[in-house]
């Protein structure tokens, strides 16, 4: 009894709230709103915001890795970049290669141990991997 009671009582707003829409060029406001709603929910499933979210994850993970490759003895400054396959509508994006740029990567034991590393963390060969000297 009372659903019914307040359901009444939403209608009258509801037809107010058409009835503004409708006035005062309403038609182009409800257009309006559509093409945004549209554009909207389109910009999202193309990957507009994905996209940037991805790209600060993928910042984000570089920025982790440079640390944890700081942190292996023999290695002091570090820098990395990390190649991705695109995500494609049946698979993520998955790590396809690993760069590390690094102070002590002249040692033959530190490219060892990186290498061992990252081939065991993200499950690429090493010929996905590549560690320089920084200058």
């Amino acid at each position: 009894m009372d659903r019914e009671r307040n359901a009444r009582q939403r209608l009258p707003s509801v037809s107010r709230i058409l009835d503004f829409a409708k006035s005062n060029g309403g038609a182009v406001k409800i257009g309006l709103f559509l093409f945004l709603g549209v554009t909207l929910i389109l910009f999202g499933a193309l990957g507009g915001r994905g996209e940037s979210s991805q790209s600060d994850t993928a910042l984000g993970e570089e920025e982790t890795l440079e640390r944890i490759c700081s942190s292996v003895v023999g290695v002091g400054e570090c820098r990395v970049i990390i190649g991705y396959t695109p995500a494609t509508r049946t698979a993520e994006r998955r790590v396809e290669s690993v760069c590390v740029v690094c102070r002590g990567a002249s040692s033959a034991k530190v490219r060892e141990r990186l290498t061992e590393l990252l081939s065991s963390l993200y499950g690429i060969g090493s010929n996905r991997i590549c560690i320089a000297q920084m200058g």
